[in-house]
């Protein structure tokens, strides 16, 4: 009897594009004096995009989640120390509102959704 292996969600060609996570800090400019932020870049990953279903799409209207969307990670425990992450994606910053931490098995995926980051400030 030949055992059931479980198919993977995503698969290797899924993750061709890469997402940056930094952290902000801020630092007195010497010319002026006022305290400017500054992005520190702590690790690349590689990821597949997530696509959303229209159910998912209309029920997220009128939400925090309603210009968001998904991108999936090879699980990673770098994405738990930090309580605010910057995410880069094609020289676009993006705010992480909600991460969805998978580590039940040794192909595990995290799903980040991302909104696109306004501002210069932490929001």
């Amino acid at each position: 009897m030949m055992k059931q292996i479980a198919k993977s969600r995503f698969q290797p060609y899924q993750f061709k594009s890469t997402v940056t996570f930094s952290t902000l800090t801020t630092q007195e400019n010497p010319y002026t004096g006022i305290e400017e932020p500054v992005k520190h870049e702590e690790f690349k990953k590689r990821f597949a995009k997530v696509k959303q279903t229209l159910n998912q799409k209309y029920s997220v209207l009128g939400t925090q989640y309603e210009n968001s969307f998904n991108i999936a990670i090879r699980h990673d425990k770098r994405l738990q120390q930090f309580d605010y992450l910057i995410a880069t994606i094609n020289g676009v910053d993006y705010r992480i509102i909600d991460i969805s931490f998978d580590n039940e098995t040794y192909n595990s995926y995290d799903l980040l959704t991302l909104t696109k980051k306004e501002g210069n400030g932490n929001g």
